[in-house]
């Protein structure tokens, strides 16, 4: 039987019941490394008007976690350890989901785990819809302070997780602007890993004349008066998303002006950005073929002064590339 109007009691009586059970799982058992598998036989039943459509939701691929867009205030959190979340896959797929840091994840049992992989029933043997069949699984995500839990979500069998943030008594702070490969610029052929006097290397990615451009004489001339403007195209290889950033000690007075914008617009001023390369084979515009093995971005630096800046590049699966590169002077320790 499914009645709608009994569902915010159901929950706000479950939150307490979990509450008392997840105190008691702290206490007596160490959240579990490998992921636990939760299928048809822990499903709850609840049919919901547009689950995936609803911006109060988290929505990742065929995963939901209901309420999981909004923020949880730092006394509930607190109280409760955490939040309650419905956690919804879509008929026919498969979710693991893992926990950061000192966060957990609690579902079927209400045991406390690092990771747990969501089973979804068939569309005949689901018990629930969003509208369509999916497969409803009731629990928590638990942290012991307020915090901005993050989660890796695998969909199937996708070689890469998705992070997924939840705000549990404290805000998340936001992604850096994403620059795709439909913003990617080109020449009159494809891009190539072979390096070019003047190319400066951090991690993966490769800025074009940069050791050039940022010298000393170079720099001076890019002067508008109220900042410095250093232009350097960026090298991406081919299908990588990495997140480029400026070092902390430096944000006051450096940035870079790779985000995307549009046409007409000044260029955008962060403290960093995301790159997502285009595949190698993605059709060119301006010349017949492919892309190619690397994807170039346009864009480059606003400084206020000279000096050694503090650069990083991450990569998902990879050390975090930290390199101090010298603009307007002679040399960085």
């Amino acid at each position: 039987m499914r009645l709608r109007w009994i569902a915010p009691l159901v929950l706000a009586a479950a939150a307490v019941m979990a509450g008392v059970l997840l105190a008691s799982s702290r206490e007596t058992s160490a959240p579990a490394a490998a992921a636990t598998r939760l299928g048809c036989a822990r499903q709850s039943s609840f049919d919901f008007r547009d689950a995936f459509g609803d911006r109060r939701n988290r929505v990742v691929g065929p995963l939901v976690l209901v309420g999981g867009a909004t923020f949880t205030d730092a006394a509930t959190a607190r109280d409760f350890g955490g939040n309650t979340f419905q956690l919804l896959v879509r008929a026919g797929h498969t979710v693991t989901v893992s926990a950061r840091g000192s966060a957990a994840i609690a579902y079927g049992p209400l045991t406390e785990r690092r990771a747990i992989t969501f089973v979804a029933c068939s569309a005949k043997r689901s018990a629930s819809s969003a509208p369509e069949p999916v497969t409803l699984w009731s629990g928590f995500v638990t942290t012991p302070d307020p915090a901005c839990v993050r989660l890796d979500v695998r969909v199937d069998d996708e070689p890469a997780s998705r992070p997924v943030t939840l705000e549990l008594g404290r805000r998340c702070a936001k992604p850096p602007p994403l620059r795709g490969c439909a913003e990617h610029v080109e020449g009159p052929k494809p891009s190539t890993t072979t390096a070019v006097p003047g190319d400066v290397a951090v991690g993966p990615l490769r800025f074009r004349g940069l050791a050039d451009i940022a010298s000393r004489r170079s720099f001076e001339i890019d002067n508008t008066g109220a900042y410095y403007g250093v232009k350097s195209g960026v090298g991406v290889p081919a299908g990588m998303r990495a997140t480029l950033s400026i070092g902390r000690s430096a944000r006051s007075w450096a940035s870079l002006t790779y985000g995307p914008r549009r046409p007409g617009q000044p260029d955008r001023v962060d403290n960093a950005v995301r790159f997502q390369a285009c595949a190698a084979g993605h059709p060119a515009f301006s010349y017949d073929g492919p892309v190619g093995p690397v994807t170039g971005f346009s864009g480059g630096f606003r400084l206020k002064r000279a000096g050694c800046v503090p650069l990083e590049v991450r990569v998902a699966g990879r050390p975090t590339v930290r390199k101090t590169i010298a603009f307007g002077v002679r040399r960085c320790d």
